[in-house]
This record gives C-alpha cells, sequence and structure tokens, in this order.
C-alpha cells in the first residue's frame, strides 16, 4: 500500500469526526446538557481508526482508541478526542516516526524504481529493464531482512542467500521463493550480458511479480 493512500484514509476518518463533532456543536446550541451523536457513527469511526492505527502499527494510538469503546471511560463518544490521535497519526507518519511509515516509504520509491522499468520495457530496453526490476527486489529484500534482525553487511550476500534467510524467517511461502530463485536468474541473464535468454514477455511478467511481491509481503494493502 501506497503512504499517499494512507494519508488518504487518515484524512477521510478526520473529516467524519469533524462532522460527528460538528452534530455535537447543533446539540449544544439546542441547550441539550449531553448532545447526543450517532452511536454507529461514532463506533464506526472508532473502528475504522484502530483499524489504520493496526496498520501503522501505532500502539498507543490503537490502545487509547480501544478504551473509549468503554462507555465509562473519559472522551467516550466525543468525536475531537479521535480527531487528536488521527492527526497525531498522520503527523508522525509523515516524519517517518512510524516503522510503518519507513516500510510505506521504501515501497513508494521501489514503486518509482518499477515505474521506470516499465516505461524501459516498453521502449523495448528489457535488459535494462530486467536489471532495474531485480534492484528493486533486491532492496525490498534488504529491507525485509534489516526489519527482522538481520545486522551483516548485506551487499556482501547474494540474492538467491537472502531468499533462503527470509523463506527460514517465515517471511513468506515456499511458491514465492521458487519463483525468486528464478526470477534471480533471470535477472543475472540480463546482468551479465546472456541476452538471448531474455524475453520481453518475461521482464514484463517478472515486473508484475516484483509489483505483487512488494504490495503482498513488504507493504500490504489495509484491511
Amino acid at each position: 500500500m501506497k503512504r499517499e493512500e494512507v494519508i488518504r484514509e487518515l484524512d477521510t476518518l478526520i473529516l467524519k469526526a469533524e462532522k460527528l463533532t460538528e452534530d455535537m456543536r447543533v446539540g449544544q446550541a439546542k441547550g441539550e446538557k449531553r448532545p447526543m451523536i450517532s452511536t454507529v457513527g461514532y463506533i464506526e469511526l472508532l473502528m475504522s481508526s484502530m483499524t489504520v492505527m493496526r496498520y501503522l502499527e501505532a500502539d498507543v494510538h490503537y490502545r487509547y482508541c480501544e478504551r473509549l469503546l468503554d462507555p465509562s471511560v473519559e472522551g467516550h463518544a466525543i468525536p475531537q478526542t479521535v480527531i487528536g490521535l488521527l492527526q497525531s497519526c498522520k503527523a508522525q507518519l509523515l516524519a517517518g516516526f512510524l516503522l510503518r511509515s519507513r516500510v510505506l516509504a521504501t515501497a513508494d520509491v521501489m514503486n518509482d524504481v518499477l515505474e521506470q522499468a516499465e516505461e524501459l520495457l516498453a521502449n523495448d530496453y528489457k535488459d535494462a529493464a530486467c536489471v532495474l526490476i531485480g534492484g528493486a527486489l533486491e532492496t525490498t529484500l534488504n529491507k525485509m531482512l534489516e526489519q527482522s534482525g538481520y545486522e551483516g553487511d548485506l551487499s556482501k550476500v547474494m540474492l538467491k542467500q537472502k531468499n533462503e534467510m527470509l523463506l527460514k524467517r517465515d517471511k513468506y511461502d515456499k511458491v514465492t521463493h521458487g519463483q525468486i530463485v528464478a526470477w534471480a536468474d533471470l535477472r543475472n541473464d540480463a546482468a551479465h550480458g546472456n541476452y538471448a535468454a531474455v524475453r520481453k514477455e518475461q521482464v514484463s511478467d517478472f515486473l508484475k511479480f516484483a509489483r505483487d511481491f512488494i504490495m503482498r509481503w513488504y507493504a500490504p494493502k489495509l484491511t
């Protein structure tokens, strides 16, 4: 998932919270001591906010939202509280303070690289495109290893070795592992001048695999 998509979701939730806040102000203007807001709308806002916060690994924000589900907790049914939590999440995401924000930033860069590869491929530079796709895939594997706690010099580790290490860490399944083995061979053919072994159709499939891999295993969509 792209960072801009998460930011868009946060902005949508902030707007929903602001609408509930406005409903409360209308009630106050009518003289209601404790203006009522839509219970369904408020619970939906909380649950949707918690989904985003869990995705961003914003644990403090998530736990605070979880507490607001309890009617006895101060701040319950006050949407301004949720606005503050969502705005704080957005600010930390933009500043790069959340681990997930760094993942999304890397995914954005890799997707930009893959768009460059797609353009090269469209202009029949299949070998250059293949090398670029392989670089994006390997960079993603590097980031996954770093996040799993690997502290060695990854520049000295071959792509296939990284693939083995990530499989052992259960970062993806055996089918994906086998696909990476095959794509690594294609990337090596392109990088070492074995151009006859590299077909444009294969590179197109490699591009699709790299995009799917990033979205499934590295920066999955918000669910």
